[in-house]
């Protein structure tokens, strides 16, 4: 799948958009390395699908998506909801990892090996990673 292909931006070489986008799963992961659980990862993917089927606008959708994950991440509310690890690992992927911003015009992703995704990349990268990590626990488990 190498060529180029035009996108909003201008031109991008496939090759260059895969290698960026396999060096972002590889953090991801990486990231994911120490936690037992994908609930996290639920919640968030349950949130951009949320925003994804109440809008059109892709622009809304980005800037809703992380306007709540920002204001998720300093929520108390998520105190009553999950366990003591889950939201210290919430609040950990969205404020250190993701490092989730305020800006004059909405929110954005501060961490600048992943600030150059797109919105798809980085829903996309969200589904994949959780489903490598459920496949990594449940190979753990089935070897206990």
């Amino acid at each position: 799948m190498n060529g180029f292909h035009v996108f909003e931006m201008g031109l991008i070489y496939v090759g260059e958009k895969n290698d960026r986008e396999e060096k972002c799963l590889a953090l991801f992961l990486s990231f994911l390395k120490t936690t037992d659980s994908v609930k996290v990862l639920d919640i968030i993917i349950d949130i951009c699908d949320q925003i994804k089927c109440c809008e059109i606008d892709r622009k809304i959708i980005e800037k809703k998506t992380f306007r709540v994950l920002y204001n998720l991440c300093h929520s108390q509310t998520i105190d009553s909801l999950l366990e003591e690890k889950d939201r210290i690992f919430l609040r950990s992927f969205l404020g250190e990892f993701l490092d989730i911003k305020p800006c004059s015009d909405g929110f954005y992703i501060g961490n600048k090996d992943l600030c150059q995704l797109t919105y798809e990349e980085f829903f996309s990268l969200l589904v994949k990673a959780k489903y490598i990590k459920e496949k990594e626990l449940q190979k753990g488990e089935a070897v206990n």
